[in-house]
Formats: C-alpha cells, sequence, structure tokens
C-alpha cells in the first residue's frame, strides 16, 4: 500500500485523452473505500488528492480503446516533486489492464489472465488457451523477431534444439539444414559431397555419421568447414554400421569441427 499524508495526490495521465478507465480503492481510518474514479486525461492531472492519513490499497487502469496506450502514474508529496510509482509509459493494448497494489503491478489481458507480473515498461500477451499448447511440448518460450509479442519456439543460441533429427540415407550428395535441428543423423550409403544450411546464428551443432551395412563411405566436406591440427578432415570408420561423431562450433561464417571416431 502507498502512504499518503494530507495533501499528498495521486497523479497521473496517458497518451491518449479520456479512454483510459481508472478507480482507486484505499482506506481511510480503518474504513475501505472507491476514494477516485474517471478516465485519465493527456496531461498530468490530480486523480485523488488525500484530504487526510490515507492508505491506497490499489490503483486499476484499463485501456477502453481499440488502440495500445501508455499510461504513467505518480505520488506527488504536499508541496512536493511529483514521483514516478510505475514505470514510464507502461504499454496497456486494447482491453488490456493495468493492477498497482502498492508497489507491485501486473496486467491482465482481455480474458482476465494475467500477462506480466513484472516492473518493465512494456507488456506483451501470449494466448493462454489449451489448444495453443499443442505440439509445444519441449518448447520456450522467447520474444518474437519484431519485438511486439512472444511465441513459442523450439530455437536457441541460432538453431534448433530437440530430439535428434534423422536424415535417413545420404546418397551421393546430401544437404544437411541446419535450421531444422541442431542434433542430426545421417546415413553413409555412397561417398558423399555435403552441403550445409546454415543456421540462424552462432551455435554448437552435432552430427552423427553412421556407416552403411558396406561400410567405407567417405565425405567431402563443404569449403566452410574447418578442421583442427593443421586442417586435415577425420578419416572416418570404415567398418560397416560404424557411428562417427562430428561436432561444430558454427560462428557465422565457418564451422569449427572437431570428431569422435569409430562407435561401433
Amino acid at each position: 500500500m502507498l502512504a499518503l499524508d494530507t495533501g499528498d495526490a495521486i497523479r497521473g495521465y496517458a497518451s491518449t485523452a479520456n479512454v483510459v478507465d481508472y478507480t482507486i480503492h484505499g482506506f481511510v481510518g480503518t474504513s475501505i473505500s472507491q476514494l477516485a474514479d474517471g478516465q485519465l486525461a493527456d496531461a498530468e492531472g490530480d486523480l485523488f488528492s488525500a484530504t487526510s492519513a490515507t492508505a491506497i490499497a490499489a490503483i486499476i487502469l484499463v485501456n477502453t480503446s481499440s488502440s495500445n496506450v501508455t499510461v504513467n502514474l505518480f505520488l506527488r508529496p504536499s508541496g512536493g516533486t511529483s514521483r514516478r510509482i510505475v514505470p514510464k509509459d507502461v504499454l496497456l493494448q486494447p482491453g488490456y489492464s493495468l493492477h498497482f497494489e502498492g508497489g507491485k503491478i501486473k496486467v491482465l489481458n482481455t480474458n482476465g489472465e494475467i500477462v506480466v507480473t513484472t516492473s518493465a515498461s512494456s507488456f506483451v500477451g501470449l494466448t493462454d488457451t489449451p489448444s495453443s499448447y499443442s505440439g509445444q511440448s519441449g518448447k520456450m518460450v522467447k520474444v518474437k523477431s519484431t519485438e511486439d509479442g512472444v511465441e513459442f519456439s523450439s530455437q536457441i543460441g541460432g538453431a534448433v534444439i530437440g530430439d535428434e533429427y534423422d536424415n535417413g540415407n545420404s546418397g551421393a550428395s546430401f544437404t544437411i539444414d541446419w535450421q531444422v535441428r541442431r542434433n542430426q543423423k545421417l546415413t553413409l550409403t555412397d561417398n558423399c559431397s555435403l552441403s550445409f544450411t546454415d543456421p540462424a546464428g552462432p551455435c554448437n551443432l552435432i552430427l552423427k555419421l553412421v556407416q552403411d551395412g558396406t561400410g567405407g563411405r567417405t565425405v567431402t566436406w563443404p569449403t566452410s568447414v574447418k578442421w583442427p591440427d593443421g586442417g586435415t578432415a577425420p578419416t572416418l570408420s570404415s567398418s560397416a554400421n560404424a557411428v562417427d561423431i562430428i561436432t561444430f562450433y558454427f560462428d557465422g561464417t565457418n564451422y569449427y569441427g572437431n570428431y569422435s571416431l569409430n562407435f561401433t
């Protein structure tokens, strides 16, 4: 709660006038009551002025417009300077409400669900319905590239997380698409010339190469792959069904490779 002395005032404004409803609730003495209500102007002004010692329990702001609106709230001591009690220019999407409860704020979406409880200056929503989780197991929530919301994603560190992706058989040439998954498997069924589709950004990658039932298959690597110890590519295991693990660090341009060979 906020403690107000006689003459102290709660002040506020919105980026658009007369579209954000406000109500202020608190205690005068031992009685709780609604202290003030109205709509925010587009210039800072008094919302409530205490005529005696008052405890503010809650301030609620509701964006009634069809557009985004930013809001600001202040406490101005009697004869003093206005001081912010929420971050500057808190963004409320259409129909969203801000609830200030004595130092802690939360934003509710149009379904009454909590969007964010934070001290951030901007709030974005994630639809929170059971159907929205279908197929999202193991994924994370990240900010969209457009920076106007959040979304489920399996991508982290420039590549996609998750289980091993099996590319099947290689043939004489094959392209590994690192945007599909950062852990991949390829069964060599011929001497194979590999090419890579780059991941979105720098990251670690793993490629499991499996010899087919014949064995002895070789790989020609993309020129962007760099090897240690003088730059010589590894000699892959030649036994039928042998497994070699090739690891890369992609720096945005080159793939720096290492290897562990001859798992059988």
